[in-house]
């Protein structure tokens, strides 16, 4: 096990956890996104393709329908991907945080101070 109380071991660990939850977030990010991005290129070529030539030609309510829904499809993609990464800033401040502290509790902790109160991360509100 590393020594975190030496500093260029602390830069380690923090920035192996930091690489390793950057990591999984991306490829769990890429996943998602390819899928959702495939089905919303469908529905907005469908849509256009029958309003231009289709069903859709005459029919403004419908249309107006569809529209409204690939909106609402793509601003909840949208979202999702902003809760993601608000999900994964919160990991890396948390990797960041405990690494940080729980050195310097162990250096305090070696004449007997007490552990240290862990800076909590604001939150971010996303539009609902």
């Amino acid at each position: 096990m590393p020594d975190i109380t030496i500093p260029e071991e602390l830069f380690s660990q923090i920035l192996k956890k930091l690489s390793e939850i950057l990591r999984e977030s991306q490829e769990s990010l890429t996943h998602y996104s390819k899928r959702q991005l495939e089905l919303l290129s469908q529905k907005a070529i469908w849509l256009a393709s029958s309003r231009a030539t289709g069903d859709l030609k005459n029919n403004d309510k419908l249309f107006e329908h569809f529209e409204d829904n690939l909106k609402e499809s793509a601003h909840n993609f949208a979202k999702t991907i902003a809760l993601h990464t608000i999900a994964t800033l919160q990991k890396a401040w948390n990797a960041i945080v405990g690494t940080l502290w729980d050195a310097m509790d162990m250096i305090l902790g070696k004449v007997g101070i007490s552990p240290l109160v862990r800076p909590a991360l604001e939150s971010t509100p996303v539009d609902a």
